[in-house]
C-alpha cells in the first residue's frame, strides 16, 4: 500500500483504503477527484489507474470482481466525455 497510486503523483495507495474505510467515500469519483485530486492533477492517468483503484476499493466496500470492474470502466469513460468535452 506504500506504493504510489501514479508514478508521477505521491498519493500512495494506502490513502484508498483511508478514504473508503474511516472517510466512508464509496465510488471511485469520490476516491480519485474528492479524496486525492489525483482526477484533477492527471485527469489521464486517474482513468488508467481506474481498475487498480477499484480492485483496492472492492474488499472495503463488497464489491466483486466485475463490479469493481463495472465501476473502472464507467470512471475511465466518464473522464474521456469531459476530456472531449472541455478540450
Amino acid at each position: 500500500l506504500g506504493d504510489p497510486v501514479l508514478p508521477s503523483e505521491p498519493d500512495a495507495r494506502a490513502e484508498v483504503a483511508h478514504a473508503v474505510e474511516p472517510e466512508f467515500a464509496m465510488t471511485l469519483e469520490d476516491v480519485l477527484v474528492r479524496r486525492t485530486q489525483l482526477g484533477l492533477v492527471d485527469a489521464q492517468g486517474s482513468a488508467a489507474a481506474a481498475a487498480q483503484v477499484a480492485r483496492l476499493m472492492a474488499p472495503r466496500l463488497g464489491w466483486d470482481e466485475e463490479t469493481a470492474q463495472r465501476f473502472a470502466v464507467a470512471y475511465a469513460a466518464g473522464v474521456e466525455r469531459d476530456r472531449k468535452r472541455w478540450g
